[in-house]
């Protein structure tokens, strides 16, 4: 049933509506923000506010495949979805009902292959060893100063060892 139908019967039976706005997690406030960030990056228009219907969130989009539509009915009739605990959908109303989240994402991935939109927030890298950044090589101008004397190795001090006997320190 169309949401403004099922909006109509809550009315005249005083129950609350279909999309009435809930209030949002703090789970599902960072969600929506993040869907909401993927969006603005894929340039897809959006025509309404978040609303709910129970554990899930919708936000009306404009639809990838519009041109293939066989009416032009909007408010809700295509959304993204996001279910509390669950992750994200695409629900279409139209001939493009059949089609996903993974399919929605890849169309728009497809339309703008220049832009990347990453769901995992970036980590740091990881380290071992000295934290300051080194100096870019020196060319070696003559092989000769790229080896150890016979001297040189005579008396190199012994090796030392972060862990013993497996990890030896760099100087």
């Amino acid at each position: 049933m169309p949401d403004v139908l099922l909006n109509r019967l809550c009315e005249l039976y005083g129950a609350p509506k279909a999309t009435s706005s809930g209030t949002m997690s703090e789970e599902t406030q960072r969600e929506t923000a993040l869907l909401d960030s993927f969006l603005a990056c894929y340039d897809v228009a959006t025509s309404g506010d978040w609303f709910n219907k129970g554990k899930q969130w919708y936000r009306p989009v404009e639809c990838p495949w519009a041109d293939v539509h066989e009416n032009a009915s909007g408010g809700s009739s295509t959304c993204v979805v996001y279910n509390e605990g669950g992750g994200y959908g695409f629900d279409c109303k139209h001939r493009c009902a059949g089609k996903g989240w993974k399919v929605f994402r890849a169309e728009l991935e497809s339309r703008f292959p220049d832009r990347k939109f990453s769901f995992v927030e970036p980590t740091p890298e990881v380290s071992i060893g000295a934290t300051s950044e080194k100096a870019a090589p020196v060319p070696v101008v003559d092989w000769r100063t790229r080896y150890h004397t016979f001297d040189e190795m005579n008396n190199a001090p012994r090796p030392t060892f972060l862990i013993e006997g497996f990890l030896q320190k760099t100087l």
